[in-house]
């Protein structure tokens, strides 16, 4: 099973709780996204998960190798893609979280992991955040979208226009797939590089707190 962390609500409401579960990028680690739960709702029990490859270059963990930015390693992204379908299986359920308010947040290569779940079992996600990342290309690396699963299905987007690592374009690619296939989509740019920055937290924030519902807390957000 995929090595995880987890943080329980930092004000907890009843049992099960909605959850959101951090999907890392390239030679970070499962402690990486942990850094925004301080901007997030406080109900939220978060599981930040490890990917499976040491990454050779600077320590850390990757999904996959890069054949060319846009396209993951197949072999690889395959068996990463299978890891992390095994643990949402058989990990999230040790755990008091509520199955239909599951949302995934992904940074770079993990919000390519995140779409993926997202375009090819819809009904594992309440929602996705796909930050400074795209969607996989689906013929190349023989995937099946389930159109119909992602119509409707709440999507933010958020890519900074000065991204060198993963251009923009391929976050307007991921906007165009997402509207013609009918996503609840949110879509932003930013005046900024590969990374989170303060503006795209908030957006994200604000994103969350709406789809749980009344009861978030008012002005309680902080930064990172």
């Amino acid at each position: 099973m995929l090595h995880h962390v987890v943080d329980p609500p930092r004000r907890p409401g009843p049992e099960p709780h909605p959850a959101v579960v951090f999907l890392h990028g390239r030679g970070a680690n499962e402690h990486d996204l942990r850094g925004l739960l301080p901007a997030l709702d406080p109900r939220l029990f978060s599981v930040s998960v490890r990917a499976p490859l040491p990454f050779p270059f600077g320590g850390g963990f990757t999904w996959y190798d890069v054949q060319e930015v846009g396209i993951p390693g197949c072999e690889q992204f395959h068996e990463s893609l299978a890891l992390l379908r095994d643990f949402l299986d058989k990990g999230l359920g040790h755990y008091p979280i509520d199955p239909e308010r599951v949302y995934f947040l992904g940074f770079s290569m993990g919000a390519v992991m995140a779409s993926t779940i997202g375009l090819t079992e819809p009904r594992r996600a309440a929602g996705i955040v796909a930050h400074s990342g795209y969607a996989p290309p689906e013929a190349p690396l023989g995937l099946h979208f389930d159109r119909g699963g992602v119509s409707g299905k709440p999507w933010l987007v958020a890519h900074g226009v000065l991204d060198v690592v993963i251009p923009v374009q391929h976050a307007r690619e991921t906007r165009d797939l997402l509207t013609a296939a009918g996503a609840d989509l949110e879509y932003h740019e930013y005046p900024f590089g590969h990374w989170v920055g303060e503006e795209s937290l908030r957006d994200v924030s604000a994103w969350l707190e709406r789809r749980l519902g009344p009861g978030a807390p008012q002005g309680g957000r902080g930064g990172v």
